[in-house]
């Protein structure tokens, strides 16, 4: 099993410098992470991590996967937030990509923060009832380091069709960025996951 290990505030100089290198949405959150709680996930048995080893192989002294934690955190989020979205980042430029290419899987588009004349894919899950073919399309398109993975929404009454083009100045992208209610990010070589959240862990 796993659990959530709070992290010191400090530590969030390393998440905002791991967002810095966000290919999609998480990049736009880099300035806008700030009260909240740190966290990551570790074993049970795990009392505490040097915050220095992030970056570093994985160090459990026993057999971990954050796969099953991370599915239930996702489909917790869905079921409970009304317009609930889960955005990963992807490293797919609509160049290279076609509309069919993520399945069922929704996907939109924008400009990275670092380099806003480059256009970037990202892929999003909505609805309470996620499936098990969705979820791993999501985190097979937000594999390559480092791994992104947004929770936010959109106001009530607002949609955001699948294929889309958010600008800077779009009003969803706004929305999406001013409504964000936690952020993961791949740490130990990808093989868990650190996060801020505005709630607490057990409910994001």
């Amino acid at each position: 099993m796993a659990k959530a290990l709070a992290l010191d505030e400090s530590v969030l100089v390393n998440f905002c410098d791991v967002l810095k290198g966000s290919l999609g949405l998480g990049s736009h959150l880099r300035d806008r992470v700030a009260d909240g709680q740190l966290w990551v996930w570790v074993p049970e048995a795990l009392t505490s991590i040097d915050p220095r080893r992030l970056r570093e192989d994985i160090f459990y002294p026993e057999t971990f996967d954050v796969d099953p934690t991370r599915k239930d955190a996702i489909r917790s989020f869905l079921s409970l937030e009304p317009n609930g979205l889960v955005i990963a980042d992807t490293f797919y430029e609509p160049s290279k990509s076609k509309p069919d290419y993520f399945g069922n899987i929704e996907w939109l588009s924008l400009c990275p923060t670092y380099d806003l004349g480059k256009i970037r894919i990202c892929v999003f899950a909505r609805g309470p009832q996620l499936s098990d073919a969705s979820y791993d399309a999501l985190m097979v398109a937000a594999s390559p380091y480092p791994t992104t993975v947004v929770f936010t929404s959109l106001p009530v009454g607002s949609d955001l069709a699948s294929g889309i083009h958010l600008d800077m100045h779009s009003q969803i992208l706004e929305n999406l960025i001013h409504r964000t209610q936690s952020v993961m990010v791949g740490v130990f070589d990808e093989l868990s996951m650190m996060g801020w959240s505005k709630r607490e862990p057990s409910n994001i």
